[in-house]
């Protein structure tokens, strides 16, 4: 493909995109603690990376509910590498105007620190993506590479 042809199909691509209907710009501005508030379902997939071991896998699902103060509290259940995981914690979490913020993890990830989920939220936060990792050792004992995404319950009334 000449790199004209291939400069189209980028710019007709990234067109496209742009209109989609929840892809204007209005959605990644104006956040704030607030717009994550309420329960969320969330599903974590990715690896967990011991020096001295072979890659293990990590599996969660979790129902977090956020305060929309800066406190959330969650249930996640899920493996790592077949070892079961069930839990329950809180924690803190951030979002700054571009709907960009953070949440701290180190109430599932005991022994770690400054393990954190960077998320992003989109639609007024109905959705967030996710991606979760550590410091290397050793600073913590592993590295956790672990990527997901959230999406807004409803209560019902």
């Amino acid at each position: 493909m000449r790199a004209s042809s291939v400069l189209t199909l980028v710019l007709a691509s990234a067109a496209c995109l742009a209109s989609v209907s929840g892809a204007n710009a209005r959605d990644f501005y104006n956040c704030s603690v607030r717009h994550m508030q309420g329960p969320y379902a969330v599903k974590l997939d990715g690896i967990l990376q011991v020096p001295t071991l072979p890659e293990r896998r990590i599996n969660l699902v979790a129902n977090v509910t956020f305060d929309g103060a800066g406190t959330f509290s969650a249930n996640a259940m899920g493996r790592i590498n077949g070892d079961q995981i069930l839990t329950a914690f809180t924690g803190t979490y951030t979002v700054q105007s571009n709907c960009i913020g953070a949440m701290d993890l180190s109430g599932i990830f005991k022994g770690f620190s400054k393990v954190q989920a960077d998320f992003v939220g989109v639609e007024g936060g109905e959705e967030l993506f996710l991606v979760v990792d550590s410091p290397a050792p050793p600073a913590n004992p592993a590295i956790i590479q672990v990527s997901g995404v959230a999406k807004r319950g409803h209560d019902r009334e």
